[in-house]
C-alpha cells in the first residue's frame, strides 16, 4: 500500500455536522450564497492548505476522497472534495 493510500485509508471519510448548531458545510455555503457572499475564497484557502499538507499528490488524494464520500453517500463530502479537486486542477504544478 502506498503512502497516499495509507493516508486516505486513515483519514475520516464522512463529514459531520457541527454538533452545537447542527449545520453542515453545505448549509454554510447555502447561507453564504443567500447572504450574497461568495464561498469560493473559503474553499480556495482550504485547497491551498490541502495542497501544502499533501504535496504534489493533492489532486489524486482529493479525487480519492471525493469517491470515498460518494461511496458513503456523504453529500457534504462530495461537494467539498469536488470543489477542492476543481481548484487544485487549476494549479499547473499539481499532477493529475
Amino acid at each position: 500500500m502506498t503512502a497516499i493510500e495509507m493516508q486516505i485509508k486513515n483519514s475520516p471519510s464522512v463529514t459531520h455536522c457541527n454538533k452545537s448548531t447542527k449545520t453542515s458545510l453545505t448549509d454554510l455555503v447555502l447561507e453564504m450564497k443567500h447572504l450574497g457572499l461568495d464561498p469560493a475564497p473559503l474553499l480556495s484557502v482550504a485547497a491551498g492548505d490541502f495542497l501544502r499538507r499533501s504535496g504534489p499528490d493533492a489532486r489524486l488524494q482529493a479525487k480519492h476522497l471525493y469517491h470515498r464520500a460518494q461511496e458513503h453517500q456523504d453529500q457534504d463530502g462530495m461537494y467539498f472534495w469536488h470543489e477542492i479537486y476543481a481548484l487544485l486542477e487549476q494549479i499547473p504544478l499539481c499532477p493529475a
